[in-house]
């Protein structure tokens, strides 16, 4: 990145909310000391600031081009310094952070499964009238040795 004066002077850095100035130079202080790997609970905690405000600070320097980020291992994430802040005027910087604060654009919704064939259902079988003039017979077991009443 250029001299620090420069990233002061320019417009991007101008249109930066103070969080996003912040952040920034936490991630350059990070930087400076040879440590490119900054969590977004780390920043959340050195900044004192929630991890929306965190998110979305982050989010705007990405936007304005004073930080390229990759994803390394364990939600940390790796930065290095980027020029792409030297290309905006006034007005772009100011759409750029306007944009940071936008919500995601949702996901188009999985097709739904076309509907199953639904197979008819049986017609029910006719039920047979109870028999009444059917004689019932009485089934008695034989008496076991161990069920001995005393008699």
């Amino acid at each position: 990145m250029a001299d620090r004066s420069e990233v002061l002077a320019s417009a991007a850095y101008a249109a930066l909310k103070p969080n996003g100035r912040r952040v920034l130079r936490l991630i350059e202080d990070e930087i400076e000391r040879g440590t490119a790997s900054v969590s977004l609970d780390a920043i959340e905690h050195r900044l004192g600031c929630s991890r929306a405000t965190a998110r979305f600070a982050l989010k705007e320097i990405v936007l304005c081009g004073f930080v390229s980020v990759s994803v390394g291992m364990r939600r940390v994430n790796t930065f290095a310094l980027a020029d792409g802040w030297r290309a905006l005027d006034a007005v772009e910087a100011k759409r750029l952070v306007g944009l940071s604060k936008l919500p995601m654009p949702l996901q188009p919704a999985a097709p739904k499964p076309a509907p199953r064939s639904v197979k008819p259902k049986p017609a029910p079988q006719p039920v047979e009238p109870p028999r009444t003039e059917q004689r019932r017979v009485t089934v008695t077991l034989a008496k076991l040795s161990f069920m001995d009443d005393g008699r």
